[in-house]
């Protein structure tokens, strides 16, 4: 089951699990990129997702 969720300013909420990446995230969101992820939650590489983030995600 995703832990996912809408806020009221578009975007969705995601809770990174074990053996996640980036790239792996985004295909679970259509028209989601692992470039657009990781600028809009601030992260400067993309190994530096850890299970238990919470990530905002434009599109689904």
């Amino acid at each position: 089951m995703k832990k996912e969720s809408t806020t009221g300013n578009g975007y969705i909420t995601y809770e990174v699990k074990q053996g996640d990446t980036l790239s792996s995230i985004a295909q679970k969101f259509d028209g989601a990129t692992e470039e657009e992820i990781r600028v809009t939650n601030q992260l400067k590489h993309a190994s530096a997702v850890k299970p238990g983030m919470i990530l905002k995600i434009i599109g689904g």
